[in-house]
């Protein structure tokens, strides 16, 4: 079994790399592959961003396969459509999927759950929120941690979110 992270990319690469990195520390989520979910205009961001969690991940001495998934936000059925696919995919395969909605915009996000109402495929719903944005576009370590709020929504809400584990 793999575990698959599909992660939202926004305005901020940040946002979705200290995720990320939160992940890997505090609930030692280490995916054996990436999916960076991104915005078609944001291309060369996401082929950044996919250098830093290579390195991240290496750091863990973790091999991650780092794709990007390009989407057109503004069609939103086929941006929910292709997410499904995507996860069906790996799911089908018996892997777990856990899905991070730090970094993207809402409308990514939002389709990437409203890809699965009434089903329940996620693992984990990984969320970093931060109290105060003045110091958020820096590394993880170096934002103080009383800002900084890790969540695993889908353990929270989810009431058999117990066996998933």
């Amino acid at each position: 079994m793999e575990r698959v992270y599909l992660v939202f990319m926004g305005r901020s690469i940040w946002g979705t790399f200290n995720s990320a990195w939160a992940s890997a520390v505090q609930y030692h989520f280490l995916p054996q592959k990436v999916y960076l979910v991104v915005n078609s205009c944001d291309k060369a961001k996401a082929e950044l961003c996919r250098g830093m969690l290579g390195v991240l991940y290496d750091e863990f001495q973790n091999r991650a396969d780092v794709q990007i998934v390009t989407v057109d936000d503004s069609d939103f059925v086929q941006l929910a459509k292709t997410i499904r696919e995507l996860v069906k995919g790996e799911i089908s395969k018996g892997n777990e999927v856990a899905f991070d909605v730090t970094g993207g915009i809402k409308l990514l996000v939002l389709g990437g759950v409203l890809s699965h109402l009434g089903e329940h495929p996620w693992s984990h719903v990984f969320y970093l929120y931060i109290t105060s944005t003045k110091n958020a576009n820096r590394p993880y370590l170096q934002i103080p941690l009383q800002v900084q709020h890790h969540h695993d929504l889908w353990q929270e809400v989810s009431p058999d979110a117990a066996h998933h584990h």
